[in-house]
């Protein structure tokens, strides 16, 4: 079926449109599979990682202080997803984030989780 548009802004539009109802499955999915590769300690990691509506990240962030946390809400829990939504946006605040992800400082093993998160991701969609 050939898409018929007078301008790349009302093609945009009809891909938004046709993908409005897999918007909150991948972001579900994501969340999912950072919660299957972030390590785990004392679960501060996982709490800190947040989504919100739109193109800047949020500055919610859990300081690391021994105490065991949960994971955090599902963003299907607290997110609406309408048809003007467009972009989301991942965070995680962590003071320790980068060296985690990079395997430094005895994370040898844990080298790229959030790659490995976002590859599981794309193989589901």
């Amino acid at each position: 079926m050939a898409i018929q548009a007078s301008s790349l802004e009302e093609v945009g539009d009809i891909v938004l449109s046709a993908f409005e109802d897999h918007k909150m499955a991948i972001v579900v999915s994501l969340f999912d599979n950072l919660m299957e590769t972030t390590p785990e300690d004392t679960g501060t990691l996982k709490y800190n990682w947040r989504f919100t509506r739109g193109d800047q990240a949020g500055n919610f962030r859990q300081p690391n202080t021994g105490e065991t946390w949960p994971e955090p809400p599902r963003p299907d829990e607290y997110m609406r997803i309408g048809k003007k939504w467009d972009a989301v946006s991942l965070y995680n605040n962590s003071e320790y984030i980068v060296k985690v992800n990079n395997g430094e400082g005895g994370n040898e093993n844990n080298q790229n989780f959030i790659q490995q998160a976002l590859a599981m991701t794309a193989n589901e969609f």
